[in-house]
């Protein structure tokens, strides 16, 4: 018995087409951008795949490893350095306004420390990613899991037989029956998960429409290929609005008139390409392909909401993909289960995430590395860099292989005299017969010299520190030449320093704001009041997500070792110049400046910061500073005594003493 399609079959397969195709082409068209990439992995694991030269010698040398990891370091300390991932500002000055930054500010930090997203390994991911390939994509979503739990109790009240005098009841408008009170349990739902999680998407698992593009909200359409098993599109079937699973099967064998899962589907391929790895072929789950859609179309609304946002819809096309009556073009959710070439609709839906003002938006993000001016994939370090990693690598191995044939002996002999072997032992005590030593077995002389070699090679590593503004400073290295003054090490590690901050600006404007934004809707949207309290205390009534936050990321992150110190010779200097000021704001302003000491001197000192100066202590007048200190004075002027007065005064008072 053929299984029951949800909506027309003949539809389901048109829109299969049409998403097919948008995948295929949407790949297509970023085809340029993975070949990239792949070959900048390759470089960064050590692999001369772009190699024009190949002999003997297969030496990488390691300069885009080393350029790579130092850049990751530098990012890994800017971010990760405070637990502090964010600082929230608005322009409203007001107390409710610095509330709001408050509340904002405390549910973006505690949602990224949980430990249970893994924020730390996404967004290093996310940020080596970004700079192999110039762009990055992230998926966020809300989870959620209750368990029953007694949440209360309620006093139930119950009529018994008797009086309140205990007799038996006999006439109930004279007698007034006595009553009993007990406490029954309430059940509820208790989140035992209730949390903000995001994951990176793989480059090669994403697609989208070619319209230049300053945000994934405004593409036309963006596609994500990922897989799923049959057990897990149940788990997810009542969450996801999944359907049509009925037609799917998880078994490999034996799945009747059910479409089943794929021996291997597309992303595996290419991990076996990649790393050699593959799934185990006595596994008990076999996964699908899932191409999941996000963008505009075509649908008939079945079911609204209380404001009026839909709910459930149709596809509102006819079998030749045309609009029909009553259609309406809204963001929806499209996601098609693969197998080899079958396709079945497992998720129809309109667009569930919306804002606190209904406004729906998709939880994707892209980031940029740099900013390109005609494409919006960006720029990497990855891409201009392979060509330099290439030449370096080939020069070296070039002059390995030079070296290594003028340092292992080489031989030309007489062709007669070699005719019983071709091949010349050298070993202790071991004797090459020969008639004509002189004449029939001579070593051929070959000249190395790789300093031509070594020069080129410098001045290709200086390029790629051009390219990259990583130098040899930076990466724990002595210059490059013994001449190089303190001014000038100074002066790459503030370029140095420009770069970096450059890539962070972008990274920021590009995914965090957004990533910051998404994050503060879904938490309105989905997260449970007794989580909400639990997590922002008496600040969750301040929380709106609507507000225009400035998000800026903490001063002492992004700063340089250097910079930091400049600061707080800046700071230190301040302080000794507001510190004489009777001026009774000047206790809060010198808690200010030290504040913002302790947060550029690292989470060490983060403890000084609960023993600042008091505000409220009254401020004491400073008398001049008495002269003389310890020498008696002749009069109120606070002129000294001389030596003759000291004696008479003390003459004088012994006297005195003597009479009495």
């Amino acid at each position: 018995m053929d299984k029951k399609h949800q909506f027309n079959e003949t539809t389901e397969d048109y829109i299969g087409s049409v998403i097919q195709d948008e995948w295929n082409t949407g790949s297509q068209n970023l085809q340029a951008e993975i070949n990239d990439f792949d070959a900048a992995i390759d470089m960064l694991e050590g692999v001369r795949s772009s190699k024009n030269y190949e002999w003997m010698s297969d030496i990488d040398l390691g300069e885009f490893v080393s350029i790579i990891l130092t850049d990751s370091s530098i990012m890994a300390n800017q971010y990760f350095q405070s637990r502090d991932f964010v600082d929230v500002y608005v322009e409203d000055g007001t107390e409710d306004g610095k509330a709001k930054c408050r509340a904002a500010k405390k549910l973006i930090n505690a949602s990224l420390n949980n430990r249970k997203i893994n924020h730390y390994q996404k967004y290093m991911r996310a940020r080596l990613i970004n700079s192999l390939m110039g762009m990055v994509w992230l998926k966020c979503w809300w989870e959620k899991e209750t368990r029953p739990e007694i949440i209360g109790y309620q006093t139930i009240t119950k009529e018994l037989d008797v009086d309140v005098y205990g007799n038996q009841i006999i006439d109930r408008f004279i007698q007034q029956p006595a009553n009993v009170s007990f406490q029954q349990p309430v059940m509820g739902q208790v989140p035992v998960i209730d949390q903000f999680n995001y994951d990176i998407v793989s480059p090669k698992d994403v697609a989208y429409s070619n319209n230049y593009c300053y945000s994934a909200q405004d593409k036309e359409w963006i596609i994500i290929r990922s897989e799923m098993t049959f057990e897990e599109l149940k788990k997810n079937e009542r969450r996801n609005g999944y359907i049509n699973l009925d037609l799917l099967s998880g078994k490999t064998q034996k799945p009747g008139d059910k479409i089943s899962p794929p021996v291997q589907t597309e992303s595996e391929k290419a991990r076996m390409q990649e790393e050699q790895k593959k799934r185990a072929d006595k596994s008990p789950t076999k996964p699908y392909t899932i191409l999941e859609r996000f963008g505009w179309y075509w649908a008939k609304v079945t079911r609204r909401d209380a404001n009026g946002h839909p709910q459930l819809a149709e596809p509102g096309i006819d079998e030749h993909g045309e609009p029909i009556k009553d259609a309406e073009l809204i963001e929806m959710i499209v996601t098609y289960a693969v197998s080899d070439s079958n396709k079945v609709l497992i998720r129809f839906q309109p667009q569930f995430c919306r804002t606190k003002n209904g406004l729906t938006y998709r939880p994707l993000i892209r980031g940029l590395c740099y900013i390109h001016p005609t494409k919006d994939t960006g720029l990497s370090d990855g891409k201009y860099l392979r060509d330099i990693n290439v030449a370096i690598n080939d020069t070296f191995n070039i002059a390995q292989d030079r070296t290594m044939l003028a340092t292992l002996p080489v031989f030309k002999g007489n062709k007669y005299s070699l005719e019983d072997s071709s091949h010349v032992v050298i070993e202790p005590e071991g004797i090459i017969k020969l008639e004509n030593p002189r004449e029939d077995l001579i070593e051929l002389q070959i000249k190395d010299n790789p300093v031509g070699a070594i020069n080129q090679i410098g001045m290709l590593q200086n390029q790629s520190q051009k390219i990259s503004s990583i130098f040899p400073t930076t990466m724990g290295q002595l210059p490059g030449q013994a001449s190089t003054t303190a001014t000038a090490i100074a002066g790459s590690e503030t370029r140095t320093s420009a770069r970096g901050n450059y890539k962070s600006l972008t990274i920021e404007y590009t995914m965090l704001c957004e990533f910051y934004w998404i994050l503060l809707q879904l938490t309105w949207q989905f997260m449970d009041e007794k989580t909400a309290v639990s997590m922002l205390g008496g600040d969750v009534y301040s929380y709106d997500p609507e507000t225009q936050y400035t998000y800026i990321p903490l001063s002492q992150n992004i700063e340089m070792e250097h910079n930091k110190y400049r600061k707080l010779q800046m700071i230190d200097q301040l302080v000794g110049r507001v510190a004489n000021s009777m001026n009774p704001k000047t206790p809060a302003l010198l808690n200010k400046l030290l504040v913002k000491a302790f947060e550029l001197l690292g989470e060490e000192y983060s403890d000084f910061k609960d023993a600042l100066l008091d505000e409220n202590a009254p401020v004491m007048p400073q008398g001049n500073a008495p002269t003389n200190m310890g020498m008696p004075t002749s009069n109120q002027s606070g002129v000294p005594m001389s030596t003759m007065e000291m004696g008479t005064r003390e003459g004088t008072s012994q006297g005195m003493i003597g009479r009495g």
